[in-house]
């Protein structure tokens, strides 16, 4: 440590990001000075330097949360070509955070971001398109960043593109593809990927029909808190599909439905 201080002191712009990292991540930990070598490696045109001074100030780390006073370093590692500075700077124009409110500027930074892979900013761009937000609504380009984005291991856009290959918006009706998206986003617990994955197994639709499978994919998304999930594991033990029917199991599951607000979760339990 003394020899990589002495470096930073004579003005090694490496050793004062290393020292600065080391700082803010090792134990003890010592955020005034991490602070103060970003800061100085920042000053000298670190783009890494400059993001994370950057979310230290819009954060409030030894000082107020300040947003504003945040933006000229994101941008200036942005400019620099850092993703993540790229997809803050996204971020404080979308919300207006320091900043008037500017989805043009939002989209230009996902894009730059995107463009270096960052899968935020891939997944972003496809929810601009997905909902029409700052740019014209369009459900191809949109599945077209989720591809991008679910390639990266993003897990929402996994279960998206899933949602798209099953409904056929914005790509060809899929259910095998369905199957495969689903499939990744509920093995990183994703609960809606877990309940529709369930229920393309009960229907058979792009793998072979399994109620059992189908009621055990219900469960952990039930157990997750999906309303889908619950109401389709109430279902199952209704029907006695894929479990032993149990009056009593469908009506403990269709309440916690009914509680997260299914739509059909009443006139079941009515019926019941």
């Amino acid at each position: 440590m003394d020899e990589l201080r002495k470096r930073a002191l004579s003005g090694d712009v490496g050793a004062q990001f290393e020292l600065a990292e080391r700082c803010d991540y090792r134990r003890p930990r010592r955020p005034a000075q991490a602070r103060r070598w970003y800061r100085a490696a920042a000053e000298a045109g670190h783009p890494e330097a400059a993001n994370n001074l950057a979310e230290m100030t819009r954060d409030g780390v030894l000082s107020p949360a300040d947003p504003k006073a945040a933006l000229p370093w994101f941008r200036m590692a942005a400019e620099k070509g850092h993703a993540e500075a790229m997809v803050s700077l996204a971020y404080a124009y979308s919300e207006g955070e320091g900043i008037r409110r500017d989805r043009l500027q939002a989209l230009k930074w996902h894009r730059k971001a995107a463009r270096r892979r960052h899968k935020g900013a891939e997944f972003n761009l496809a929810i601009a398109y997905l909902y029409g937000e700052g740019v014209e609504r369009d459900t191809r380009q949109a599945c077209r960043w989720l591809a991008k984005a679910a390639s990266h291991n993003h897990v929402r856009a996994q279960f998206l593109l899933g949602l798209a290959a099953e409904t056929g918006e914005g790509i060809r009706r899929n259910y095998a593809l369905a199957h495969h998206w689903y499939g990744k986003a509920a093995r990183w617990g994703e609960a809606e990927a877990q309940a529709r994955l369930g229920a393309l197994y009960y229907n058979g639709l792009g793998v072979r029909r399994s109620k059992g499978q189908a009621a055990r994919l219900y469960r952990r998304a039930a157990e997750r808190g999906d309303a889908n999930g619950q109401f389709w594991l109430g279902l199952a033990y209704r029907d006695g599909q894929g479990v032993a029917r149990n009056r009593r199991w469908a009506r403990h599951w269709f309440e916690k439905s009914r509680a997260k607000g299914h739509p059909a979760a009443s006139l079941a339990l009515r019926k019941l």
